[in-house]
């Protein structure tokens, strides 16, 4: 259970981001279905009832997985550039 006053404090404040979207963002991440949302009331205090779904649980691992993949594709390009200017060169050697 968490107020949205809780929400907004673990934000950092490197993001530009208002109260008057939190209700719109977590209804988009239960529509992307990283988590369950149901709202109730505590000491009439508005609280939200999070409850994390298969997506929610895998982001952060996804997230590295991406990361790697990026920066192998990244080296995969720079060796084959390299290569290249390699191949490039020998050839240049023989011809000229």
């Amino acid at each position: 259970m968490l107020s949205p006053l809780q929400i907004l404090q673990s934000i950092p404040y490197s993001i530009d981001f208002r109260a008057e979207e939190l209700e719109g963002v977590l209804t988009q991440l239960v529509y992307d279905n990283y988590f369950t949302l149901e709202s109730a009331k505590r000491k009439g205090e508005a609280m939200y009832i999070i409850t994390l779904k298969e997506n929610g649980l895998s982001y952060l691992r996804e997230k590295r997985a991406a990361r790697r993949s990026l920066i192998v594709k990244l080296a995969i390009g720079a060796l084959v550039a390299a290569l290249s200017f390699f191949v490039k060169w020998i050839l240049g050697l023989f011809f000229n």
